[in-house]
Protein backbone atom coordinates (compact mmCIF):
# COMPACT_ATOMS: atom_id res chain seq x y z
CA UNK A 1 0.00 0.00 0.00
CA UNK A 2 1.78 3.29 -1.00
CA UNK A 3 1.69 6.62 1.27
CA UNK A 4 -0.56 7.87 -1.07
CA UNK A 5 -3.21 5.29 -0.82
CA UNK A 6 -2.69 5.28 3.29
CA UNK A 7 -3.49 8.82 3.80
CA UNK A 8 -7.09 8.30 1.88
CA UNK A 9 -7.97 5.63 3.79
CA UNK A 10 -6.89 7.54 7.21
CA UNK A 11 -8.96 10.32 6.03
CA UNK A 12 -11.64 8.49 5.60
CA UNK A 13 -11.68 6.21 8.62
CA UNK A 14 -11.43 9.88 10.79
CA UNK A 15 -14.80 11.50 8.90
CA UNK A 16 -16.50 8.13 9.85
CA UNK A 17 -15.69 8.51 13.64
CA UNK A 18 -16.63 11.95 13.50
CA UNK A 19 -19.69 11.14 11.53
CA UNK A 20 -20.58 8.75 14.36
CA UNK A 21 -19.58 10.92 17.12
CA UNK A 22 -22.53 13.41 16.35
CA UNK A 23 -25.00 10.61 14.97
CA UNK A 24 -25.00 8.11 17.74
CA UNK A 25 -25.84 10.55 20.51
CA UNK A 26 -28.96 12.52 18.48
CA UNK A 27 -30.45 9.22 17.82
CA UNK A 28 -30.38 7.76 21.24
CA UNK A 29 -31.95 11.44 22.29
CA UNK A 30 -34.75 11.63 19.76
CA UNK A 31 -35.48 7.44 21.02
CA UNK A 32 -35.63 8.70 24.61
CA UNK A 33 -37.75 11.26 23.90
CA UNK A 34 -40.21 9.44 21.17
CA UNK A 35 -43.07 9.67 23.01
CA UNK A 36 -43.36 13.74 24.06
CA UNK A 37 -40.95 16.61 24.95
CA UNK A 38 -43.45 17.40 27.72
CA UNK A 39 -45.14 14.83 29.57
CA UNK A 40 -48.47 14.84 31.66
CA UNK A 41 -50.01 11.97 33.47
CA UNK A 42 -53.61 14.06 32.18
CA UNK A 43 -52.93 13.39 29.05
CA UNK A 44 -53.23 9.58 29.02
CA UNK A 45 -55.88 9.26 31.84
CA UNK A 46 -58.81 11.24 33.07
CA UNK A 47 -58.40 10.15 36.41
CA UNK A 48 -56.76 12.98 38.63
CA UNK A 49 -55.14 10.30 41.38
CA UNK A 50 -53.54 8.09 38.43
CA UNK A 51 -52.28 11.09 36.35
CA UNK A 52 -50.17 12.48 39.64
CA UNK A 53 -48.63 9.03 39.50
CA UNK A 54 -48.15 8.63 35.84
CA UNK A 55 -46.37 12.09 36.53
CA UNK A 56 -44.17 11.02 39.60
CA UNK A 57 -43.02 8.16 37.28
CA UNK A 58 -42.44 11.03 34.27
CA UNK A 59 -40.57 12.39 36.75
CA UNK A 60 -38.29 9.88 37.71
CA UNK A 61 -39.74 9.63 41.54
CA UNK A 62 -40.65 5.90 41.37
CA UNK A 63 -39.72 4.72 44.42
CA UNK A 64 -35.93 2.82 43.47
CA UNK A 65 -32.96 3.20 46.09
CA UNK A 66 -29.39 2.64 45.83
CA UNK A 67 -29.43 0.59 49.47
CA UNK A 68 -31.20 -2.01 51.31
CA UNK A 69 -32.29 0.00 53.85
CA UNK A 70 -34.37 2.34 51.32
CA UNK A 71 -32.62 5.66 52.31
CA UNK A 72 -30.41 6.42 49.41
CA UNK A 73 -33.19 7.52 46.45
CA UNK A 74 -31.62 6.92 42.63
CA UNK A 75 -34.12 9.26 40.82
CA UNK A 76 -34.73 7.06 37.17
CA UNK A 77 -35.65 9.96 34.50
CA UNK A 78 -36.11 9.18 31.15
CA UNK A 79 -32.94 9.26 29.30
CA UNK A 80 -30.81 7.85 32.52
CA UNK A 81 -28.25 5.21 32.71
CA UNK A 82 -28.18 4.20 35.68
CA UNK A 83 -30.01 0.89 35.54
CA UNK A 84 -27.11 -1.76 34.88
CA UNK A 85 -25.84 -5.14 35.92
CA UNK A 86 -23.18 -3.69 38.31
CA UNK A 87 -25.24 -1.75 40.44
CA UNK A 88 -28.46 -3.65 42.26
CA UNK A 89 -31.19 -1.39 43.17
CA UNK A 90 -34.30 -1.90 45.48
CA UNK A 91 -37.94 -1.14 46.01
CA UNK A 92 -40.05 -1.13 49.24
CA UNK A 93 -43.27 -2.54 48.71
CA UNK A 94 -46.15 0.06 49.21
CA UNK A 95 -48.49 -2.29 50.25
CA UNK A 96 -46.53 -4.08 53.26
CA UNK A 97 -43.00 -2.64 53.25
CA UNK A 98 -41.32 -5.60 52.16
CA UNK A 99 -37.66 -4.75 50.22
CA UNK A 100 -36.64 -6.19 47.20
CA UNK A 101 -33.90 -6.09 44.98
CA UNK A 102 -32.88 -6.25 40.77
CA UNK A 103 -31.44 -5.06 38.30
CA UNK A 104 -32.67 -3.42 35.04
CA UNK A 105 -35.94 -3.29 33.21
CA UNK A 106 -37.13 -5.97 35.70
CA UNK A 107 -36.56 -3.72 38.86
CA UNK A 108 -37.59 -0.42 37.01
CA UNK A 109 -40.97 -1.99 36.02
CA UNK A 110 -41.77 -3.28 39.47
CA UNK A 111 -40.99 0.29 40.76
CA UNK A 112 -43.15 1.77 38.06
CA UNK A 113 -46.14 -0.38 38.85
CA UNK A 114 -45.29 -0.47 42.67
CA UNK A 115 -45.67 3.71 42.49
CA UNK A 116 -48.74 3.83 40.75
CA UNK A 117 -51.01 0.77 42.03
CA UNK A 118 -48.96 -0.10 45.48
CA UNK A 119 -48.06 -3.46 44.90
CA UNK A 120 -44.60 -5.26 43.99
CA UNK A 121 -45.75 -7.92 41.06
CA UNK A 122 -42.70 -9.64 41.20
CA UNK A 123 -43.16 -13.19 38.59
CA UNK A 124 -46.81 -12.23 38.60
CA UNK A 125 -47.56 -14.64 41.55
CA UNK A 126 -48.31 -14.33 45.05
CA UNK A 127 -50.77 -10.83 44.42
CA UNK A 128 -52.32 -9.38 46.97
CA UNK A 129 -54.30 -6.46 45.21
CA UNK A 130 -53.55 -7.10 41.55
CA UNK A 131 -54.42 -10.14 38.93
CA UNK A 132 -52.46 -11.71 35.55
CA UNK A 133 -55.21 -10.74 33.11
CA UNK A 134 -52.86 -11.82 29.90
CA UNK A 135 -50.68 -15.02 29.08
CA UNK A 136 -48.96 -16.49 26.42
CA UNK A 137 -48.68 -16.43 22.85
CA UNK A 138 -45.51 -14.92 20.66
CA UNK A 139 -47.35 -11.66 19.66
CA UNK A 140 -49.89 -9.32 21.61
CA UNK A 141 -52.40 -7.02 19.89
CA UNK A 142 -55.09 -4.33 20.56
CA UNK A 143 -58.05 -7.18 20.30
CA UNK A 144 -56.09 -8.76 22.78
CA UNK A 145 -55.57 -6.08 24.95
CA UNK A 146 -59.51 -4.72 24.65
CA UNK A 147 -60.29 -8.82 25.06
CA UNK A 148 -58.51 -8.63 29.07
CA UNK A 149 -59.31 -5.28 29.43
CA UNK A 150 -55.86 -4.30 30.01
CA UNK A 151 -55.65 -0.52 31.76
CA UNK A 152 -53.63 2.31 31.89
CA UNK A 153 -50.08 1.01 34.19
CA UNK A 154 -50.11 -2.43 33.52
CA UNK A 155 -47.19 -4.58 33.79
CA UNK A 156 -46.21 -6.86 31.20
CA UNK A 157 -43.24 -9.50 31.23
CA UNK A 158 -41.94 -11.46 27.99
CA UNK A 159 -39.73 -14.78 28.40
CA UNK A 160 -37.95 -17.04 26.45
CA UNK A 161 -39.76 -19.84 27.36
CA UNK A 162 -42.40 -21.69 25.11
CA UNK A 163 -44.98 -22.21 27.52
CA UNK A 164 -45.00 -18.81 28.67
CA UNK A 165 -43.29 -19.32 32.23
CA UNK A 166 -41.57 -17.03 34.30
CA UNK A 167 -37.58 -16.84 33.11
CA UNK A 168 -35.25 -13.92 34.64
CA UNK A 169 -32.25 -13.57 32.54
CA UNK A 170 -33.65 -13.92 29.24
CA UNK A 171 -37.40 -11.67 29.28
CA UNK A 172 -37.87 -7.91 29.18
CA UNK A 173 -40.07 -5.91 31.34
CA UNK A 174 -41.96 -2.40 30.65
CA UNK A 175 -45.31 -0.89 32.10
CA UNK A 176 -48.07 -0.19 29.61
CA UNK A 177 -48.95 4.03 29.83
CA UNK A 178 -51.63 4.19 26.82
CA UNK A 179 -53.12 1.95 24.06
CA UNK A 180 -55.12 2.52 20.91
CA UNK A 181 -55.84 0.61 17.48
CA UNK A 182 -52.49 1.40 16.18
CA UNK A 183 -50.29 2.27 18.94
CA UNK A 184 -48.71 1.37 22.32
CA UNK A 185 -46.98 3.68 24.22
CA UNK A 186 -44.84 2.36 27.34
CA UNK A 187 -42.09 2.50 29.46
CA UNK A 188 -38.90 0.75 30.38
CA UNK A 189 -36.03 0.48 31.66
CA UNK A 190 -32.65 -1.11 29.69
CA UNK A 191 -34.01 -0.30 27.01
CA UNK A 192 -30.55 0.16 24.95
CA UNK A 193 -28.94 -3.06 26.56
CA UNK A 194 -27.63 -0.45 28.96
CA UNK A 195 -29.36 1.26 31.62
CA UNK A 196 -31.44 3.65 29.17
CA UNK A 197 -34.94 4.64 30.68
CA UNK A 198 -37.17 5.57 27.49
CA UNK A 199 -40.77 6.20 27.23
CA UNK A 200 -41.68 5.60 23.81
CA UNK A 201 -44.22 4.65 21.35
CA UNK A 202 -44.48 1.73 18.49
CA UNK A 203 -47.21 0.46 16.40
CA UNK A 204 -48.49 -3.21 17.55
CA UNK A 205 -46.27 -4.81 15.14
CA UNK A 206 -43.32 -2.77 15.72
CA UNK A 207 -43.88 -3.94 19.76
CA UNK A 208 -44.45 -7.34 18.43
CA UNK A 209 -40.72 -7.43 16.70
CA UNK A 210 -38.99 -5.21 19.45
CA UNK A 211 -40.29 -7.32 22.22
CA UNK A 212 -41.64 -10.66 21.41
CA UNK A 213 -41.88 -12.83 18.01
CA UNK A 214 -38.90 -10.60 16.83
CA UNK A 215 -36.51 -11.51 19.45
CA UNK A 216 -37.71 -15.25 19.98
CA UNK A 217 -40.20 -14.49 23.05
CA UNK A 218 -43.12 -15.06 24.51
CA UNK A 219 -45.98 -13.00 26.46
CA UNK A 220 -45.15 -14.42 29.94
CA UNK A 221 -47.83 -12.31 31.60
CA UNK A 222 -49.58 -9.04 31.70
CA UNK A 223 -50.63 -7.85 35.87
CA UNK A 224 -52.55 -5.27 36.50
CA UNK A 225 -54.90 -4.78 39.47
CA UNK A 226 -58.29 -5.98 40.30
CA UNK A 227 -61.52 -4.17 39.63
CA UNK A 228 -62.35 -3.60 43.21
CA UNK A 229 -58.51 -2.51 43.95
CA UNK A 230 -58.50 -0.20 40.68
CA UNK A 231 -61.44 1.73 41.36
CA UNK A 232 -60.62 1.72 44.73
CA UNK A 233 -57.33 3.56 44.39
CA UNK A 234 -58.20 5.62 40.96
CA UNK A 235 -61.89 5.73 40.64
CA UNK A 236 -62.91 9.11 42.85
CA UNK A 237 -62.71 12.02 41.45
CA UNK A 238 -60.99 15.48 43.53
CA UNK A 239 -63.69 17.67 42.60
CA UNK A 240 -66.49 18.41 44.69
CA UNK A 241 -69.51 21.48 44.12
CA UNK A 242 -70.59 22.81 46.91
CA UNK A 243 -72.57 21.36 49.85
CA UNK A 244 -76.38 20.97 49.18
CA UNK A 245 -78.41 20.44 52.71
CA UNK A 246 -80.03 17.13 52.65
CA UNK A 247 -83.46 18.85 54.12
CA UNK A 248 -83.88 20.31 50.78
CA UNK A 249 -84.13 16.64 49.48
CA UNK A 250 -87.16 16.05 50.97
CA UNK A 251 -89.37 18.55 50.07
CA UNK A 252 -88.51 18.76 46.14
CA UNK A 253 -88.14 15.57 43.73
CA UNK A 254 -86.87 15.95 40.25
CA UNK A 255 -87.86 13.58 37.85
CA UNK A 256 -85.14 12.68 34.81
CA UNK A 257 -86.60 11.00 32.16
CA UNK A 258 -83.74 8.69 29.93
CA UNK A 259 -83.59 9.60 26.03
CA UNK A 260 -82.45 7.79 23.41
CA UNK A 261 -79.94 10.20 22.13
CA UNK A 262 -75.70 10.10 23.06
CA UNK A 263 -76.12 12.29 25.94
CA UNK A 264 -79.70 13.12 27.08
CA UNK A 265 -77.82 16.88 28.03
CA UNK A 266 -74.40 17.76 26.72
CA UNK A 267 -72.05 17.33 28.54
CA UNK A 268 -68.59 18.58 26.29
CA UNK A 269 -66.27 15.37 26.19
CA UNK A 270 -68.58 12.95 26.25
CA UNK A 271 -67.82 12.35 22.52
CA UNK A 272 -64.81 13.79 21.78
CA UNK A 273 -64.18 15.82 17.93
CA UNK A 274 -62.32 13.27 15.46
CA UNK A 275 -63.15 14.65 12.12
CA UNK A 276 -64.88 17.04 10.19
CA UNK A 277 -68.44 16.64 9.92
CA UNK A 278 -70.05 17.91 6.70
CA UNK A 279 -73.22 17.35 4.21
CA UNK A 280 -72.38 15.07 1.48
CA UNK A 281 -75.83 14.26 -0.59
CA UNK A 282 -73.82 11.11 -2.05
CA UNK A 283 -72.67 9.15 0.92
CA UNK A 284 -74.04 10.73 4.14
CA UNK A 285 -71.93 10.89 7.33
CA UNK A 286 -73.74 8.97 10.16
CA UNK A 287 -72.15 8.02 13.55
CA UNK A 288 -72.18 9.01 17.37
CA UNK A 289 -70.13 12.10 16.94
CA UNK A 290 -73.19 13.57 14.08
CA UNK A 291 -75.81 12.23 16.61
CA UNK A 292 -74.02 14.38 19.48
CA UNK A 293 -73.58 17.26 17.29
CA UNK A 294 -77.52 17.37 16.57
CA UNK A 295 -78.03 17.05 20.28
CA UNK A 296 -75.95 19.57 21.25
CA UNK A 297 -77.44 21.98 18.26
CA UNK A 298 -80.91 21.22 18.93
CA UNK A 299 -80.41 21.62 22.45
CA UNK A 300 -78.79 24.84 21.71
CA UNK A 301 -82.40 25.48 20.34
CA UNK A 302 -81.90 24.76 16.68
CA UNK A 303 -84.54 23.14 14.48
CA UNK A 304 -83.35 19.89 12.96
CA UNK A 305 -83.88 15.50 14.24
CA UNK A 306 -81.70 13.87 16.32
CA UNK A 307 -80.90 10.57 13.94
CA UNK A 308 -77.00 10.46 13.72
CA UNK A 309 -77.06 11.45 9.77
CA UNK A 310 -75.75 14.63 8.83
CA UNK A 311 -78.34 15.21 6.49
CA UNK A 312 -79.36 18.21 4.88
CA UNK A 313 -81.27 20.05 7.73
CA UNK A 314 -78.76 19.34 10.33
CA UNK A 315 -75.71 21.33 7.09
CA UNK A 316 -78.60 24.41 7.40
CA UNK A 317 -78.70 24.53 11.22
CA UNK A 318 -75.21 24.22 11.23
CA UNK A 319 -74.83 27.52 9.12
CA UNK A 320 -77.51 29.42 11.01
CA UNK A 321 -75.15 28.44 14.46
CA UNK A 322 -71.68 29.52 12.27
CA UNK A 323 -73.53 32.58 10.69
CA UNK A 324 -74.89 34.05 14.37
CA UNK A 325 -71.49 33.25 16.34
CA UNK A 326 -69.15 35.00 12.81
CA UNK A 327 -67.57 31.66 11.60
CA UNK A 328 -67.29 30.91 7.71
CA UNK A 329 -71.24 29.63 7.28
CA UNK A 330 -69.76 26.48 5.20
CA UNK A 331 -71.71 24.19 7.31
CA UNK A 332 -68.95 22.09 8.17
CA UNK A 333 -68.48 21.25 11.72
CA UNK A 334 -64.87 21.17 12.55
CA UNK A 335 -62.01 21.82 15.36
CA UNK A 336 -63.34 25.60 15.82
CA UNK A 337 -67.18 24.98 15.36
CA UNK A 338 -67.52 21.26 17.43
CA UNK A 339 -66.60 23.55 20.96
CA UNK A 340 -68.76 26.15 20.18
CA UNK A 341 -71.67 24.46 19.49
CA UNK A 342 -71.07 22.40 23.01
CA UNK A 343 -70.68 25.48 24.74
CA UNK A 344 -73.79 27.00 23.24
CA UNK A 345 -75.90 24.14 24.11
CA UNK A 346 -74.36 23.91 27.44
CA UNK A 347 -75.39 27.38 28.36
CA UNK A 348 -78.91 27.07 27.05
CA UNK A 349 -79.59 24.04 28.70
CA UNK A 350 -78.30 25.28 31.77
CA UNK A 351 -80.45 28.61 31.63
CA UNK A 352 -83.37 26.29 30.91
CA UNK A 353 -82.45 23.99 33.44
CA UNK A 354 -82.93 26.99 35.91
CA UNK A 355 -85.73 28.95 34.73
CA UNK A 356 -88.08 25.86 33.71
CA UNK A 357 -87.02 22.76 35.84
CA UNK A 358 -90.48 20.77 36.46
CA UNK A 359 -90.28 19.60 40.19
CA UNK A 360 -92.89 17.93 42.64
CA UNK A 361 -93.62 18.64 45.82
CA UNK A 362 -93.97 15.31 47.85
CA UNK A 363 -94.49 14.22 51.67
CA UNK A 364 -91.90 11.35 52.02
CA UNK A 365 -93.94 8.61 53.70
CA UNK A 366 -90.71 7.13 55.09
CA UNK A 367 -88.06 9.69 55.98
CA UNK A 368 -84.92 8.55 58.04
CA UNK A 369 -83.37 10.42 61.02
CA UNK A 370 -80.32 11.19 58.98
CA UNK A 371 -82.44 12.64 56.55
CA UNK A 372 -84.62 14.67 58.39
CA UNK A 373 -81.87 16.77 59.96
CA UNK A 374 -79.79 20.00 58.20
CA UNK A 375 -76.57 18.42 58.14
CA UNK A 376 -75.26 18.40 54.91
CA UNK A 377 -73.33 15.40 52.66
CA UNK A 378 -69.41 15.83 53.25
CA UNK A 379 -68.54 12.83 50.51
CA UNK A 380 -69.81 9.94 48.94
CA UNK A 381 -68.21 6.84 47.90
CA UNK A 382 -69.04 3.67 46.16
CA UNK A 383 -70.27 0.63 48.32
CA UNK A 384 -70.97 -1.74 45.68
CA UNK A 385 -70.34 -1.79 41.83
CA UNK A 386 -72.80 -2.71 39.17
CA UNK A 387 -73.78 -6.22 38.72
CA UNK A 388 -72.79 -5.09 35.02
CA UNK A 389 -69.41 -4.29 34.35
CA UNK A 390 -68.29 -5.29 30.95
CA UNK A 391 -70.19 -3.30 27.62
CA UNK A 392 -70.16 -3.68 24.40
CA UNK A 393 -69.78 -0.05 22.20
CA UNK A 394 -73.11 1.92 21.66
CA UNK A 395 -74.81 -0.17 25.34
CA UNK A 396 -76.71 1.21 27.55
CA UNK A 397 -75.17 1.79 30.80
CA UNK A 398 -77.00 0.03 33.65
CA UNK A 399 -76.48 1.09 37.16
CA UNK A 400 -78.23 -2.11 38.81
CA UNK A 401 -77.15 -3.42 41.76
CA UNK A 402 -74.96 -0.71 42.71
CA UNK A 403 -75.04 1.25 46.10
CA UNK A 404 -73.21 4.68 47.45
CA UNK A 405 -71.94 4.87 50.93
CA UNK A 406 -72.96 8.88 51.79
CA UNK A 407 -71.03 10.07 54.29
CA UNK A 408 -72.20 13.87 56.24
CA UNK A 409 -70.85 16.53 57.84
CA UNK A 410 -71.17 15.19 61.60
CA UNK A 411 -69.91 12.00 60.79
CA UNK A 412 -72.82 9.62 60.08
CA UNK A 413 -73.13 7.50 57.22
CA UNK A 414 -75.71 5.61 55.17
CA UNK A 415 -76.01 3.28 51.97
CA UNK A 416 -78.23 4.44 49.48
CA UNK A 417 -79.49 2.44 46.61
CA UNK A 418 -81.54 5.26 44.32
CA UNK A 419 -81.29 9.56 44.04
CA UNK A 420 -77.70 9.24 42.48
CA UNK A 421 -76.90 9.63 39.11
CA UNK A 422 -74.25 8.18 36.54
CA UNK A 423 -72.99 10.19 33.68
CA UNK A 424 -72.50 7.28 31.38
CA UNK A 425 -75.89 7.16 29.49
CA UNK A 426 -74.01 5.73 26.27
CA UNK A 427 -70.61 3.84 26.20
CA UNK A 428 -68.84 4.97 22.86
CA UNK A 429 -65.12 3.94 23.26
CA UNK A 430 -63.56 0.98 23.70
CA UNK A 431 -61.17 0.87 26.20
CA UNK A 432 -61.35 1.74 30.23
CA UNK A 433 -64.14 4.33 30.41
CA UNK A 434 -65.09 6.13 33.75
CA UNK A 435 -68.75 6.41 35.24
CA UNK A 436 -68.72 9.76 37.18
CA UNK A 437 -71.27 9.08 39.90
CA UNK A 438 -73.33 12.69 41.54
CA UNK A 439 -75.21 12.24 44.96
CA UNK A 440 -76.60 15.37 46.40
CA UNK A 441 -73.53 17.64 44.51
CA UNK A 442 -70.69 15.53 46.06
CA UNK A 443 -69.41 13.23 42.79
CA UNK A 444 -67.02 9.94 42.92
CA UNK A 445 -66.66 7.39 39.90
CA UNK A 446 -65.62 3.69 38.53
CA UNK A 447 -64.48 2.53 35.89
CA UNK A 448 -66.17 -0.52 33.12
CA UNK A 449 -65.07 -1.96 30.16
CA UNK A 450 -65.87 -1.65 27.27
CA UNK A 451 -65.27 -3.48 23.94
Amino acid sequence: MNMKTMKKKVISLAMLLTVMAVAVPFCRFTSVNAASASLSGSSYTSSTVLAKKLDKVFAGNIGLYKNSGCTKSYQAKFGSTGLNGSNRLYIRNNTNGSVTYGWQCYIYANAVYNTIYNEYVGCGSGLSHSKVVLKGGKTVSYDRFVKAGVKCGAYVRSTKNSDGSYNGSQGHSFVVISYNKNTVTYVEGNADGRGLVRMTTKTWSELNKAQFSGRGRYLCHVVQPTDSYYNKLVGTSSGNSSSTTVKAAQKTTTTTTAKSTVSATPNPGKVTFSRTLYYNAKSVMSGNDVKYMQTCLKAAGYSLTVNGKFDSATSAAVKKFQKANGLTADGKIGKKTWPLIEKAASAKTTAKTTAKTTTKTTTPTKVSAVQSSSKTVSSIAINKLPTKQSYQVGDTFSADGMTVKVTYSDGTSQVVSSGFTCSASKLNTEGQQKVVVTYSGKTTGFYVTVK
